[in-house]
């Protein structure tokens, strides 16, 4: 058996990375940042809790890292936001909004589960990485209103920001996709025409 390549093994560490950000995304989600141990994640990923402590010092960073991939996946919204015709900019946000959280689930349950915990103030990274990554989206789809001709854009922007987060709650809590396919819908009809 010949020795691994530089390349392979770079797979390798990046699918065991994967593997066990994918465990911790599940296991917060499920049980809640406190309630999950490094030893579960590993016991769940399948690998040793001393791998874990290879790419990660801490559970904290570990919950960095899931945020961190999540936050990175997010570059379609933008590209659909760029779009030169707002309607068809709007509507393919709708779409892709909806598909994420059927798609990340659990981590939107995670990420509603981390915000309303009182402790959100001890993972200051969290609450950087969030704030940064809403203020680049509103301030991209308050133009993209604004080229639209909304009177208030501003105004618009978060009363369909506090609805999204209504939809995520909702979606979370029920799973009734046939709803979110209705809204979603409803919103298209209502601002993409």
């Amino acid at each position: 058996m010949s020795p691994r390549s530089k390349e392979q093994i770079a797979k390798i560490r990046a699918q065991s990375e994967n593997k066990i950000l994918m465990a911790a995304l599940d296991l917060f989600a499920k049980r809640g940042y406190h309630n999950t141990s490094v030893s579960a994640i590993a016991r769940h990923a399948g690998v040793s809790k001393g791998l874990i402590y290879n790419y990660y010092n801490s559970k904290e960073d570990l919950l960095k890292g899931v945020v961190v991939m999540l936050m990175e996946e997010g570059g379609e919204f933008l590209e659909a936001m760029h779009r030169e015709d707002p309607n068809e900019a709007l509507k393919e946000m709708f779409i892709l909004s909806k598909e994420h959280l059927i798609k990340k689930k659990e981590f939107y349950r995670l990420a509603i589960s981390l915000s309303v915990q009182q402790e959100l103030g001890k993972f200051e990274f969290l609450k950087h990485i969030i704030e940064e990554e809403v203020k680049v989206y509103f301030t991209t789809f308050q133009n993209m209103l604004k080229n639209k001709g909304i009177e208030n854009p501003r105004g618009e922007a978060l009363l369909l920001a506090a609805l999204f987060d209504g939809i995520s709650v909702q979606y979370i809590t029920s799973g009734n996709k046939e709803q979110l396919e209705e809204i979603i819908d409803f919103l298209i009809e209502k601002y993409c025409n």
